[in-house]
């Protein structure tokens, strides 16, 4: 069970009593229902959803307390992205806003905080804010871009302005008006 407290199942995620994290549990699912099992004994059952990316999450199997598990919190996860850069803290927050619960977010947030280690921290943070100007909030979106060295590209429209060139033989537009 991932820190979010969900288990994937065909790229969609369902919810299971918090108090699970970290726990093995078996899955089984037919076309129309999730059943999860710890022990032997079922703890979640779910209608199965189709929709890949979607989280299906019942309230029982939240943390009463906060809605987050121990040290796992939405501030945790700002702080880690903090110390890559301010621009990575940031993409933390866009990435947990873009999901009905912050927790929903981890996971994304998490696998970009790895992108770190097999990058730079230095390019993960221009990479942050390149995908904070696009609106990216998908980790596969924000890898994709580091995997083609899109965060190194300077596009035509960012390049700064050169100054005008100033020569008797420049016209510029006034002249053809």
């Amino acid at each position: 069970v991932h820190i979010d407290y969900h288990v994937a199942v065909e790229k969609s995620f369902y919810s299971v009593p918090y108090n699970l994290i970290g726990k093995a549990v078996d899955i089984k699912y037919t076309a129309h229902q999730v059943t999860v099992y710890h022990e032997g004994e079922v703890v979640a059952r779910h209608l199965r959803t189709l929709k890949r990316g979607q989280y299906i999450t019942a309230p029982i199997h939240m943390p009463h307390e906060h809605r987050f598990y121990r040290e796992w919190s939405p501030e945790r996860i700002r702080s880690w992205g903090a110390k890559i850069g301010p621009n990575t803290a940031r993409l933390m927050e866009r990435i947990m806003q873009s999901h009905a619960h912050p927790e929903h977010g981890f996971r994304g947030c998490l696998g970009v905080i790895r992108l770190a280690r097999s990058f730079t921290p230095e390019r993960l943070e221009r990479a942050a804010l390149k995908a904070l100007e696009r609106n990216l909030t998908s980790y596969k979106s924000i890898k994709s871009m580091m995997d083609k060295g899109l965060d190194m590209v300077t596009l035509f429209e960012e390049q700064e302005s050169a100054a005008a060139i100033s020569h008797q033989n420049i016209r510029g537009g006034g002249y053809y008006a």
